[in-house]
């Protein structure tokens, strides 16, 4: 009688078997995440408020700009990214292009544009776009309203991922992003090929002269 192969648990039984010890830590991690995504929705306040925090002057600071943090969580999203792809079961280019859209798309969430109304207020780019009728110019109003909706929904995209990843144990949430250089480089024909992607019929080897009978 042949041995019966026991069939490898499903990827939501696998879900169901290990989900008691591990809502604990996700729930965890849900909270520095929290303060990632706070900080990065309005980064010009938050940096100086650490600056102010750690008693440094503006002339001795190394850093004067709160790029520096749109910079450093839009690169540590994207290497996060990486890993999740990579431990998903991705290979080595779907994981790149995947974790180059969580990049591009950070940079889009966590950036900011400073308009210093006095000394002492800055207004940042959300303040900037709830407010945007006290904007004189037309064209700046809507360069500011399109900035201020593209920061909100590239903000909203990146935090379901996180919140599906941790809270509702979707494992594969990085895996779905889509792929921006994949998608162009897979509709780009290569540049030796021949207009409409046929090929020319091979040439043989050696040519044969017909009309000359065989010896």
């Amino acid at each position: 009688m042949a041995d019966i192969v026991p069939r490898p648990p499903s990827l939501g039984e696998a879900r169901a078997l290990d989900a008691p010890g591990r809502d604990v830590w996700d729930l965890a991690s849900l909270l520095p995440w929290l303060g990632f995504f706070c900080a990065g929705l309005a980064p010009e306040p938050v940096f100086y408020a650490l600056r102010d925090w750690s008693h440094v002057a503006a002339q001795t600071a190394f850093v004067n700009t709160s790029a520096v943090i749109t910079v450093a969580f839009s690169i540590y999203l994207g290497i996060f990214a990486y890993r999740r792809c990579r431990g998903n079961g991705l290979d080595e280019g779907e994981s790149q292009s995947r974790a180059v859209t969580v990049l591009l798309l950070g940079f889009l969430a966590f950036s900011e544009i400073p308009a210093y109304g006095s000394q002492t207020e800055v207004r940042t780019l959300l303040e900037l776009a709830l407010r945007f009728r006290e904007i004189p110019s037309g064209t700046y109003r809507l360069a500011v309203l399109f900035m201020g909706w593209s920061k909100l929904l590239a903000w909203w995209y990146l935090g379901s991922l996180v919140v599906r990843y941790h809270l509702f144990g979707r494992r594969d949430a990085f895996s779905r992003v889509p792929r921006l250089l994949g998608a162009v480089a897979e509709t780009t024909p290569p540049v030796d090929a021949p207009p409409g992607g046929i090929e020319p019929p091979s040439r043989p080897e050696k040519w044969r002269d017909e009309s000359r009978p065989d010896a």
